[in-house]
């Protein structure tokens, strides 16, 4: 079965959230204007407004609009994501935890033959 096929069996109820209404809720939730938005990305505040009714934005326009309020908006589609992932850095910190976790188990043995 090629990846064509398979793609055709992707479940269609898993919606994508809506980019523009993300981006208006974090502009609200920072106190980031329309216009002031506009300013930061060099563009004439209606193209904010279209962003906003937009369901899909390109990632390269989270990107930048991103950068310009500090804000992640790859992270935010990440999260809502409906395959469980883990970023690099957090399986980095898995990773050390799980080799902290091997070492107390060390030292709790260690001081269990001490203190016979």
């Amino acid at each position: 079965m090629g990846t064509l096929t398979k793609m055709s069996h992707v479940n269609s109820e898993q919606k994508m959230p809506h980019a523009g209404k993300l981006l208006e809720k974090v502009l609200e939730e920072k106190g980031v204007s329309k216009a002031e938005l506009a300013r930061r990305l060099d563009i004439h505040p209606i193209g904010i407004t279209h962003y906003i009714k937009q369901h899909t934005l390109h990632a390269a326009l989270l990107w930048k609009i991103g950068l310009a309020i500090n804000h992640n908006f790859l992270a935010d589609l990440s999260t809502a994501f409906p395959i469980e992932t883990l970023s690099n850095k957090e399986a980095q910190l898995q990773q050390q935890l799980a080799d902290l976790e091997k070492k107390l188990a060390v030292y709790q043995e260690v001081l269990k033959i001490n203190g016979k």
